[in-house]
């Protein structure tokens, strides 16, 4: 006997609609999570940038 396992995108296609929705809402939370730590990081690197004095003329 020969087992299968389905695709993402399969296993996505067989769930019901309310599941489906709560599925989409994770993958939102998770894209949101993802581009909040990037806006994080982002910060980080610019506080770390060094600050030079304004040269005096």
């Amino acid at each position: 006997m020969k087992a299968t396992t389905p695709t993402d995108q399969q296993f996505y296609d067989s769930l019901s609609p309310s599941l489906k929705k709560q599925v989409d809402m994770q993958r939102q939370s998770g894209e949101r999570q993802r581009a909040y730590q990037e806006q994080l990081q982002r910060a980080r690197e610019l506080d770390e940038a060094p600050i030079l004095p304004e040269k005096k003329t």
